[in-house]
């Protein structure tokens, strides 16, 4: 069952142009800029429906918010069609963007093919992740936690926190930079957000350090960026 984020009631979304969506085993959740901070993570994909409220200012904003905060699938459904329209949106990083010229059953089969691919890279990353670190770590992606030697309580993560977990794991002993830390993560060009990176690294060495893990576990590299040393 994949999540599917959609930016308009979902009574109404299900009898508008993909109607489908909903019965190929798909989860249709109502998606906005206040409630996205909390369910973006567990989303596979989002479905942004430009409308009268939803125009194309609204919707750029929408993909940069997602694209800050996770990385799923993104498509735009535009009822005028226009060829600048869908360049804007694809260079935003949408992964579709569609109109009401595109044929229901075409774009439907579009989306799923793009999801099975999805599921099917984030299994085999998860197979290739699934291994004790030397550094006494375990990391557990199919529920995206961590677990430390010694200690038989897994560490429940978010999806941000885990990849970060995942990346310092990968240079262990090594120092990552906040660039790479912020691309490998976010996708994104790199733009001297240090605070952002900070911020995530914060986030984690709390909730550590709340389950006696010792949070300097994650170290500073002074004007680099941060290391995983010895537990």
């Amino acid at each position: 069952m994949y999540n599917i984020g959609v930016n308009q009631p979902t009574d109404e979304f299900e009898h508008t142009y993909i109607e489908n969506l909903s019965n190929s085993k798909c989860n249709l959740v109502q998606v906005d800029s206040e409630n996205m901070d909390a369910i973006i993570s567990d989303l596979d994909g989002v479905f942004l429906k430009e409308d009268t409220n939803q125009n194309i200012g609204k919707i750029c904003g929408l993909i940069m918010k997602i694209k800050e905060k996770s990385n799923p699938l993104i498509w735009v459904f535009s009822e005028e069609p226009s060829p600048i329209q869908k360049i804007i949106y694809l260079q935003m990083g949408a992964d579709g963007a569609f109109t009401k010229e595109d044929e229901p059953e075409a774009v439907n089969l579009m989306i799923n093919n793009s999801l099975k691919r999805y599921q099917q890279d984030k299994k085999e990353e998860m197979i290739e992740q699934f291994v004790d670190k030397p550094c006494g770590i375990e990391l557990i992606p199919h529920n995206l936690s961590v677990k430390f030697s010694g200690n038989s309580e897994e560490i429940a993560l978010t999806r941000l926190e885990f990849q970060l977990m995942q990346l310092l794991c990968d240079n262990y002993l090594k120092g990552v930079s906040y660039q790479e830390i912020h691309e490998h993560i976010w996708q994104t060009s790199y733009k001297n957000n240090k605070y952002k990176v900070a911020n995530l690294v914060f986030h984690l060495r709390s909730k550590l350090e709340k389950s006696g893990v010792e949070p300097m576990l994650i170290r500073t590299v002074r004007s680099k960026g941060y290391m995983l040393s010895e537990v």
